[in-house]
């Protein structure tokens, strides 16, 4: 009985002071959804990365002359290396034809470089770990004295590892926003039980009628504001399920995995307001039962 009008209750206080509870939900709405961006920003947007950011990419690297010792140096380099994982190295004119044999989709893209300046033929790395450490992969190129072929190849990809490393310093920015809304979503669900606590006298007497104390009154209004929060996380989970109708078919398949991680707060947070009002149930039938027994 007391469940049901504590929840009666809450409805109640939600339709009065509906701006301040819609406040609250749309802060800490953002500040998870930002949140989990901030922590999960790099995994999503491997999701939503074209198709080519998960394949086998081929840069080209090649210069006659180059003096043997110098490509078992590299192919030893890549062979130590755990980002790298597969290659190929050719040398010469040959090497040119060879790449345009074995990747024909690509063969336009090298009709405009010369053979004589470019200095070592590399079949390798697959993009999704070289982005995953765009920087070593970056200082790896430079190394070889690579960028700009390899930039007017794989210019998207070099983009593709700009935006990671983008959300590796944006992370930091919206975390911080993430806790500010949280912050501001707590304080006005502070402001919540303050001001019902001030406009409903009425309801306070009732609460004693009932048999509870002064600190049992205020469960009620920490529940009230605990669902605002508990709501907020379903629309961080909403606007999550909304940003996923706007990746391209084929480049979201793992995008629901990841989504999944914040959805899955929502059982825990339904959880444990059922549990509070549970609590209060039986805290209430408890010291009704007390105070009926020591009045008799």
């Amino acid at each position: 009985m007391q469940a049901r009008f504590v929840l009666l209750w809450v409805l109640r206080e939600v339709k009065a002071s509906w701006p301040y509870f819609l406040a609250t939900v749309l802060c800490v709405g953002w500040a998870v959804f930002l949140g989990s961006v901030a922590l999960q920003g790099r995994e999503i947007w491997r999701c939503i990365t074209p198709s080519w950011a998960s394949q086998t990419t081929t840069i080209v690297l090649m210069k006659p002359g180059v003096e043997d010792g110098v490509i078992d140096k590299i192919r030893q380099s890549l062979e130590a290396s755990p980002w790298v994982e597969s290659f190929e190295v050719f040398q010469g004119e040959k090497a040119l034809l060879d790449f345009r044999a074995r990747n024909p989709d690509l063969a336009h893209i090298v009709e405009d470089l010369d053979p004589a300046y470019i200095p070592v033929y590399f079949r390798i790395i697959t993009a999704e770990k070289c982005l995953a450490d765009f920087v070593r992969c970056e200082e790896f190129l430079k190394s070889l004295g690579s960028m700009e072929v390899v930039d007017r190849l794989y210019s998207g990809f070099l983009l593709a590892g700009r935006v990671f490393r983008w959300f590796d310093h944006a992370g930091k920015v919206l975390l911080f926003f993430a806790v500010i809304f949280l912050i501001l979503g707590l304080l006005i669900a502070v402001l919540l039980i303050r001001l019902t606590c001030e406009a409903r006298s009425r309801e306070l007497y009732l609460w004693e009628t009932l048999g509870a104390s002064p600190q049992m009154i205020k469960i009620p209004f920490l529940i009230y504001s605990s669902f605002a929060i508990f709501l907020g996380i379903v629309t961080a989970w909403v606007i999550f399920g909304f940003a996923g109708f706007f990746v391209p078919s084929g480049e979201g398949s793992c995008l629901p995995a990841k989504l999944s991680k914040c959805s899955g707060l929502l059982l825990p947070g339904l959880l444990v307001w059922a549990l509070t009002l549970v609590v209060v149930d039986v805290t209430l039938r408890s010291m009704r039962r007390k105070r009926k027994w020591d009045a008799r």
